[in-house]
């Protein structure tokens, strides 16, 4: 596996604000780095994955256990702009 480069701990945060957060870390990091993210929400399983995957970015590993799950996601060389970005327009 690669080495972690962020790590985010979104625990109790709602949708779309998981959703958004990740977006803004995976827009600072390098073609390549690895984002480990750590979340409660259930509602942003499917959002996140969709997203990633249309991004050109890459699922290295999923954990799904006791209401909690993780990603870790490596940064591909093309990361959409709209990825995750229009639930960010939400919070606003």
């Amino acid at each position: 596996m690669s080495l972690i480069t962020q790590q985010l701990s979104l625990y109790d945060h709602t949708r779309c604000h998981v959703i958004c957060k990740v977006d803004k870390a995976l827009n600072m990091l390098d073609s390549g780095e690895v984002l480990m993210v750590s979340a409660n929400e259930p509602g942003a399983i499917s959002d996140i994955k969709k997203s990633i995957l249309r991004s050109g970015n890459e699922i290295l590993r999923f954990l799904d256990e006791n209401q909690a799950f993780t990603f870790v996601i490596r940064k591909g060389s093309l990361h959409a702009a709209n990825g995750l970005q229009s639930a960010c327009s939400l919070l606003h």
